[in-house]
């Protein structure tokens, strides 16, 4: 990315900040009055356990979470409604004025209510307090009536039941008058059990809670507008550092997978120079290419591998994905322009396209059972070869094979624009500690992209301390 366009978007994520900012501090300072004024009551009311209740005797689950409960009652339309009868308000004017907390480790709910006027807020707390009261209050007695109605059905059904009982024990002799008394036996049981139930239910507290103090004060500092200003100030000016942070991160070196959040390309696969040297044994190296065969169509013949580096280097992940594909044995050429030492005085694409050399001279058997074309003798050259018509008749006498994998890694120049018109497909090599995030993204979105992007190939550093032997990449 160049230094003038860096430094334009900091310029802008600076403004943007100072102006937010701005923003923010008048709207704060102005919010601050406003708040100012208002006056927040506070009542704290110890909740009782009470049946039908979300903290009751005997109730299930823990006891503070049952509190928090009841807090969350206190907000609810019931009992809202019966404040709003006792203060005049509407519901929704009480809402937003209410605020409700739980005390740790206690039986405490704290109601706040904030109103213009110290009178009003207190009385308006003690509307919403009482109102929640008495709605605990009618929970309780409609739990226990609607029991009372069932445990009384049920001791009639036992007394007729019995009473017929008695009638056939009075016809009946020997075992059938033996088992129907027996029978009798168990409906008395279960009738005084009952009737213990409900002297048990006469007994039970009714007791809601009470409210233990009611306290006025100033709505908190934090509308003070010597805090609300820079508060808000700081709120407004997030997106600018968000923006700047951005900016900061789209020049950063890529070092980690979290580094590509936001890229709108999938990792395939990450290999270390210890895969890169041995692919054969290698989980990482085959689970990238079954990535890349997944992601691919039966159209996408001819991959080219490109290294978000700057200046332009070989995808060195090439070799190892070449000799992966053809162990599913698919035919497999890769074609590696990257003007190696040891390749640089065999005859290779260069060659060929200046007519120096017959295609099918150049092309060698590589050890991990792929062919390989390489850049051949002075690959200076290939610059303006690669754009003549005997390179479109190079890659048609090459579709004989399955799959070709094109990658250049040339000095002094990018070979990427002519061999992406090649292509059916790319792939990006992102490498830790190098590549920048700017540089994945610019390939990505690259203007004018006609070959899709199957995805990333994260290519790090030895990431372990067995002595992996290097093995050349070169052909036989």
């Amino acid at each position: 990315m160049p230094s003038s366009t860096r430094g334009r978007r900091t310029s802008v994520a600076l403004i943007a900040i100072l102006v937010l900012a701005a923003i923010g501090a008048a709207v704060g300072y102005t919010l601050a009055l406003t708040l100012g004024q208002t006056r927040t009551a506070t009542a704290s009311v110890l909740v009782a356990p009470l049946i039908g209740n979300p903290y009751q005797p005997e109730g299930e689950g823990d006891n503070l979470l049952n509190v928090q409960s009841e807090a969350e009652v206190v907000r609810s339309d019931a009992v809202l409604e019966g404040a709003a009868a006792r203060s005049g308000l509407q519901v929704p004017d009480l809402r937003d004025m209410l605020t409700t907390t739980v005390t740790d480790n206690s039986q405490i709910v704290t109601i706040s209510v904030a109103a213009e006027t110290g009178d009003t807020a207190t009385q308006v707390t003690r509307d919403v307090a009482e109102s929640f009261l008495d709605f605990r209050t009618e929970r309780a007695e409609q739990t226990l009536t609607d029991r009372s109605s069932q445990l009384d059905q049920q001791l009639s059904d036992i007394s007729d039941r019995r009473a017929e009982l008695v009638q056939e024990v009075a016809a009946s002799s020997g075992i059938r008058a033996s088992l129907l008394r027996e029978e009798i036996y168990s409906l008395n049981t279960q009738a005084s059990a009952l009737q213990g139930e409900l002297a048990a239910m006469e007994a039970t507290p009714r007791d809601p809670g009470q409210v233990v103090t009611v306290d006025l004060a100033p709505r908190g500092p934090q509308t003070r507008p010597e805090v609300m200003a820079p508060a808000v100030a700081l709120v407004m000016a997030i997106p600018g550092i968000l923006l700047l942070l951005r900016s900061r991160r789209a020049t950063s070196v890529v070092q980690r997978r979290a580094d590509f959040e936001g890229v709108s390309a999938p990792i395939l696969g990450e290999i270390s120079e210890e895969d890169r040297d041995d692919p054969e044994n290698s989980s990482a190296v085959r689970d990238l290419r079954n990535n890349v065969l997944d992601r691919s169509s039966e159209h996408d013949r001819v991959l080219l591998l490109t290294a978000a580096l700057n200046p332009p280097e070989a995808a060195d992940a090439a070799p190892a994905l070449a000799e992966a594909l053809a162990q599913t044995r698919r035919s497999t050429l890769l074609i590696s322009l990257d003007g190696a030492t040891d390749s640089a005085e065999r005859p290779g694409l260069a060659d060929v396209l200046r007519g120096d050399s017959a295609l099918r001279d150049c092309i060698v058997r590589a050890p991990g059972g792929y062919d390989l074309l390489a850049a051949g003798t002075s690959p200076e050259s290939l610059e303006d070869l690669l754009v003549s018509p005997r390179m479109s008749d190079v890659m048609r006498h090459v579709g004989e094979y399955d799959l070709v994998l094109l990658t250049s890694g040339l000095r002094g120049w990018d070979a990427r624009p002519p061999l992406v018109r090649l292509a059916d497909a790319e792939l990006i090599e992102v490498h830790s500690g190098t590549s920048r995030r700017q540089q994945v993204d610019d390939l990505v979105r690259a203007e004018h992209r006609d070959v899709p992007v199957l995805g990333l190939v994260l290519r790090g550093p030895r990431t372990g301390t067995r002595a992996a032997a290097r093995r050349r990449r070169g052909p036989r």
